[in-house]
C-alpha cells in the first residue's frame, strides 16, 4: 500500500508525501529493491542526492550487480567529480553489458578525468563502435590521445 501511495503522490507531484510513503515501504521491507527504486524518484525531484546515493548503495548491498543502481550511482559520483568511485560503478555495468553505450561512454570519461587516458581511449573507441557519430565520445577520444 505504501508503494502505491508513494507512486500516486509522485504522479501528483507531491514529492514530500511521496518520499514519506516510499520511506515507510523501505522500512517495512528493507530488502525490497522495488521500494528503494521508487524512493529514488521523489528524492531526485527534491534534490536529496545523498539520500538517493544511500538508496542506490542499499540496493547494491542486496543486488551488487544491479546495472541500473550501478549506472546512476556512477552518475552521482561523476557529477561530484569523484571519478574513482564513478569508475567502479561504470565498470560494473560494462562488465555485465560490454556493448552498453552509456556504460562505456561514462566509463571512458571517468577514466579520462582520473588520468587514465589510455583506458579512456579504449572505452571511447568501444562507445564509438556502438554510436559512431557521437560527438561526446569523439571529443573524448581526441582529448585522450
Amino acid at each position: 500500500m505504501n508503494i502505491r501511495l508513494g507512486w500516486l503522490n509522485y504522479l501528483n507531484k507531491n514529492y514530500n508525501a511521496s518520499q514519506t510513503y516510499y520511506a515507510r515501504a523501505v522500512n517495512i521491507k528493507p530488502n525490497a529493491v522495488e521500494a528503494k527504486f521508487g524512493y529514488v524518484k521523489p528524492l531526485s525531484y527534491l534534490q536529496s542526492w545523498d539520500k538517493v546515493r544511500d538508496q542506490y548503495n542499499a540496493i547494491l548491498k542486496i543486488d551488487p550487480q544491479n546495472t541500473q543502481a550501478n549506472y546512476w550511482l556512477g552518475v552521482i559520483y561523476y557529477n561530484r567529480k569523484q571519478y574513482d568511485a564513478a569508475l567502479r560503478c561504470f565498470k560494473a555495468v560494462v562488465n555485465l553489458y560490454p556493448f552498453d553505450y552509456d556504460g562505456n561512454h561514462m566509463l571512458a570519461w571517468s577514466c579520462y578525468f582520473s588520468g587514465r587516458k589510455s583506458d579512456a581511449q579504449n572505452y571511447f573507441e568501444k562507445a564509438l563502435l556502438i554510436k559512431p557519430d557521437d560527438t561526446s565520445s569523439l571529443d573524448g577520444l581526441s582529448k585522450s590521445k
